[in-house]
C-alpha cells in the first residue's frame, strides 16, 4: 500500500550543471513534522548545505553532523567529537555511501580496529559518534534506520571492585 503522510519536495539547482531538479526530502507522519523538514531543507538549500541523501557518504555526514553538534555541546567536547571522526571513522568508512552502509560492515571495521590494538574505550568512542550522526541521518530521513544499533560494541575491560571483608568492615 502508500505510505500515507506528508510528502516534502523542494527544488534546488545542480550545483555543476545548474539545472533545476526536485529533490524529495522525505514523507512525514504530521504535517508540523512537514513543515519542520521543509524549513530546514529550504535553510539548508540557502546555505548550501542541503544534503541529497542518495549521493551523502559517511564522512560528509559526520561533517554536516558535527556542523549541527557545534552550536549544542562545549568546544572541549566538539574537539573530542572530531577526533574520533577525522583520526578514526572517516579514514576507515568515511568513503561509503551513508544508505549502502551495513551493520556487518561497521561490525567488520570495529574487529580490525582491536586487532590493530586500539582499545575497547576508544572503539566505543567511535560507535557512539558514528551512532550520534546515523541517528541525526534517521531523523532527515537520509537512512531509514541506525546500523549502529545492530552492532555488538567491544566490552570494557572490568576491575574487580575493591571490596571490605566482613574483619576489615568492624575494624573500620
Amino acid at each position: 500500500g502508500r505510505k500515507a503522510g506528508w510528502q516534502v519536495l523542494i527544488d534546488t539547482r545542480d550545483a555543476v550543471t545548474g539545472k533545476r531538479k526536485r529533490l524529495v526530502v522525505g514523507t512525514f507522519r504530521t504535517k508540523r513534522e512537514a513543515e519542520v523538514a521543509e524549513r530546514h531543507a529550504l535553510d539548508q538549500r540557502d546555505r548550501g548545505t542541503l544534503i541529497d541523501p542518495n549521493k551523502i557518504t559517511v564522512g560528509e555526514l559526520l561533517d554536516h553532523w558535527l556542523a549541527l553538534k557545534q552550536h549544542q555541546i562545549t568546544s572541549q567536547s566538539l574537539a573530542d567529537y572530531e577526533i574520533f571522526v577525522r583520526r578514526h571513522l572517516k579514514p576507515a568508512l568515511g568513503a561509503v555511501p551513508v544508505q549502502k552502509l551495513s551493520a556487518a560492515q561497521v561490525q567488520k571495521q570495529y574487529a580490525r580496529w582491536q586487532e590493530a590494538g586500539m582499545g575497547a574505550r576508544v572503539v566505543r568512542g567511535c560507535h557512539m559518534r558514528l551512532s550520534q550522526a546515523l541517528d541525526y541521518a534517521v531523523k532527515y530521513q537520509i537512512v531509514h534506520a541506525n546500523v549502529c544499533k545492530n552492532v555488538t560494541q567491544p566490552r570494557l575491560p572490568r576491575n574487580k571492585p575493591d571490596v571490605w571483608d566482613t574483619a576489615e568492615a568492624v575494624r573500620f
